[in-house]
């Protein structure tokens, strides 16, 4: 971002973070060419009054003293999604922007969509100036604006977006209908009541950008209350642009996809044909849904749907998601960092009988009672030190399902799980919760996980 800042023209960049300054110390050697100043451990309101723009991180609430002087002072403030929006807009060509939403799945979703329209260009797509076919933006990836900076220009820009990025655009009143051309919302949960007031309010922010979808804008949505919400919210009223996603059948009168006995189905037009997919419901149990979107966004792009196994396991190849790291001495041992919520964890879907499962840590207002079906489903649980992980022990030690810790370090918690475990059982890292303290986030933490197993394996 602060690369792209100075490209557009910018004398002075202030950077203020109320981290330390250690943590920054491998990306201040980067930047030591940039007009920068900083700040750390503070943000204060010199800095803001400094300032002609604004440039908000998704971490800082909205009521945080230092974005509401900044307001206040009537400054111009901007996100990187938002200037990403400004450039593309301006472009000949426009990159195609798909925005991938929802509270579970949205990170294996938009992967699997840049993986599906990653390829060769064309020679009319070369000769119109696009760089690549496809490319992966927003929540856990790189910053849009990195595509910029390197002059890369995809066809397709897949944007994972959080509750807290979509809420940023809220804030400064985005309305620009033309930027996002397909709409993709995965489903909803509870989640992040740490961050919002309610789940109204979570849900008021994940939605707030389809109440601003053009006219002929594709929205691909659950087929679910939360669905039919996210439908009257959109001004189009053709049902032809409404694509859903259903766990059982859908009527007549939408086209989309839907699970029923075992086999996956879809319609591509509205009152048209029924087409049936036999795809192994054992194998993708718990990639079920996020297979279905894909289907919806394949009939909404009027791309072909994926029919081989081989492809489908090739998209949802993911860093963090049921990431199997390998045996040891005839232990598998998987990574499921990304499981920030317990509906994320699915544990039963996995082949293996005997798992031995590294859960808890941070709390984000998540009922507790509901991580404790998935940890019945393991041999033997090992809390991870957090706020939840004390509302988890208690509810564990009624429903007298084993455990240990918690632990203060992921290090111990593995090495009493492989001290536990036999040739043949699963050591499973699925946390069901949030990361903060032990970790900068949940892939900070899956990668001090590998980074354990890694010294096992040596």
């Amino acid at each position: 971002m602060l690369h792209f800042v100075q490209q557009e023209g910018a004398k002075k960049i202030l950077l203020s973070d109320q981290a330390k300054r250690d943590r920054f110390a491998h990306l201040l050697e980067d930047f030591s060419s940039l007009p920068l100043q900083c700040e750390f451990g503070t943000h204060s309101n010199a800095f803001v009054d400094l300032a002609d723009i604004v440039i908000k991180n998704p971490a800082i609430p909205h009521h945080a003293p230092i974005l509401q002087y900044a307001i206040k002072q009537k400054k111009e403030i901007h996100t990187d999604i938002s200037l990403f929006f400004d450039q593309n807009r301006i472009r000949k060509n426009k990159t195609r922007v798909s925005m991938v939403t929802g509270t579970k799945g949205k990170s294996s979703i938009s992967n699997a969509l840049h993986t599906l329209l990653a390829g060769d260009l064309s020679p009319e797509e070369s000769a119109q100036g696009y760089s690549c076919r496809s490319a992966l933006v927003g929540n856990i990836t790189e910053s849009p604006l990195k595509l910029l900076y390197q002059n890369r220009h995809p066809v397709h820009s897949i944007c994972e977006l959080s509750a807290q990025q979509i809420g940023d655009l809220k804030l400064i009143s985005w309305k620009n209908s033309e930027d996002i051309d397909y709409y993709v919302f995965s489903n909803f949960m509870r989640d992040h009541l740490n961050f919002f007031d309610s789940i109204e309010s979570y849900f008021e922010h994940k939605s707030y950008l389809f109440a601003h979808a053009s006219q002929d804008a594709h929205i691909i949505i659950p087929n679910d209350s939360w669905g039919k919400k996210l439908k009257h919210l959109a001004p189009s009223t053709d049902p032809a642009n409404f694509v859903w996603h259903s766990a059982t059948p859908l009527e007549a009168s939408k086209r989309g996809s839907w699970f029923h006995e075992g086999k996956i189905y879809h319609r591509k037009e509205v009152g048209g044909p029924v087409h049936c997919n036999a795809l192994p419901y054992k194998t993708y149990s718990y990639l079920l849904q996020n297979i279905l979107v894909v289907m919806a966004y394949c009939i909404a792009s009027n791309k072909e749907i994926p029919q081989e196994q081989k492809t489908w396991e090739h998209l949802f190849t993911l860093q963090h998601r049921k990431e199997s790291l390998g045996m040891i001495h005839g232990r598998l041992f998987i990574n499921d960092s990304a499981a920030t919520i317990p509906q994320a964890m699915q544990i039963e879907a996995l082949p293996q009988e005997r798992i031995h499962l590294l859960c808890g840590g941070s709390d984000k207002e998540l009922l507790p009672e509901d991580i404790v079906p998935e940890c019945k489903n393991a041999v033997h649980c090992y809390l991870l030190q957090g706020s939840y992980s004390s509302k988890i022990e208690p509810l564990l030690k009624k429903e007298a399902v084993p455990y240990s810790g918690p632990f203060d370090s992921l290090e111990a918690a593995v090495q009493t799980a492989y001290k536990n475990s036999r040739e043949g059982d699963c050591i499973l890292l699925s946390p069901g919760c949030a990361s903060f303290g032990m970790f900068l986030h949940e892939f900070d933490r899956g990668d001090r996980f590998k980074k354990v197993i890694r010294a096992l394996l040596s």
